[in-house]
């Protein structure tokens, strides 16, 4: 994984920066028209750069996405590897995705979304994939 360095100031914490944007008045008419009643301004501009990021990586795959997509009523756009995904086992994904830099939790929570089932058809978590992953 890439080590991130942060100067801590008066925008910035252990945990995020603060970024000064600013935002067209047509395009804020136009996220709060499609964005839920219930769903933050910022959650949902933040999840969309999520998708933004993932659609410009090579393969889709996201290592932190945060809030579910239908929370926020943002649809993700197709990977152009789901089909390869799909004919992929649960250990070729798993390692797959172990060696993208993906945390064993968030490995999980893709295989649960997949509908992958565990050896004893429970869900996943990620003391069991560390624990396939060292098998």
């Amino acid at each position: 994984m890439r080590k991130i360095i942060v100067v801590l100031n008066a925008n910035t914490n252990r945990k995020s920066t603060k970024k000064n944007i600013r935002f067209e008045h047509e395009l804020v008419d136009e996220i709060e028209r499609v964005k839920l009643k219930n769903v933050s301004f910022s959650s949902w501009v933040k999840q969309a750069c999520r998708e933004k990021v993932a659609s410009e990586t090579i393969d889709g795959d996201v290592c932190a996405q945060g809030e579910s997509y239908s929370q926020l009523n943002v649809r993700p756009r197709a990977s152009n590897k789901s089909e390869t995904i799909n004919n992929m086992s649960t250990l070729e994904l798993i390692k797959y995705w172990d060696e993208k830099g993906l945390y064993h939790q968030q490995i999980a929570e893709k295989l649960n979304e997949l509908g992958r089932e565990t050896p004893n058809n429970k869900t996943w978590n990620r003391a069991l994939v560390r624990l396939t992953l060292h098998d």
